[in-house]
């Protein structure tokens, strides 16, 4: 809510966000090391679903916390190659806990236009959000 997506979450396991006129379908996961394929397999089956219901695949989103033991600045990857590679053939987005803090610290400081292209990014990007 905090970088203007309206958030749906009746069910906890089946969050999704809507901004700039795009749904998006979002999941997390998080580990002591980076990542791996179980939120891709979530995201996957609920695009299956809704291309079932509606005739469209909407857009998805994982947001990770891979290696959450370690500090932020020493996270060498937070996302395994496989996730990253999955993220690319689906064409969905990747994004680190540790950007959307910086883009929520970035809104909470009044700098609305890097949260708008921010979000832009998180609407539009394939692969790792940078």
């Amino acid at each position: 809510r905090q970088l203007g997506f309206d958030v749906y979450a009746s069910d906890p396991e089946n969050i999704e966000l809507r901004a700039d006129g795009v749904q998006i379908l979002l999941e997390m996961d998080a580990s002591d090391f980076p990542v791996g394929l179980a939120p891709h397999y979530r995201l996957r089956q609920r695009i299956e679903r809704a291309i079932e219901r509606t005739g469209a695949a909407p857009r998805g989103l994982i947001v990770i916390n891979g290696q959450r033991l370690t500090p932020p600045p020493e996270r060498a990857q937070q996302a395994s190659a496989e996730l990253l590679a999955a993220a690319e053939t689906m064409r969905y987005g990747v994004v680190c806990a540790t950007g959307l803090f910086d883009a929520v610290a970035a809104r909470l400081a009044g700098d609305e236009s890097a949260v708008a292209a921010y979000r832009l990014r998180l609407v539009g990007e394939v692969g790792l959000v940078g």
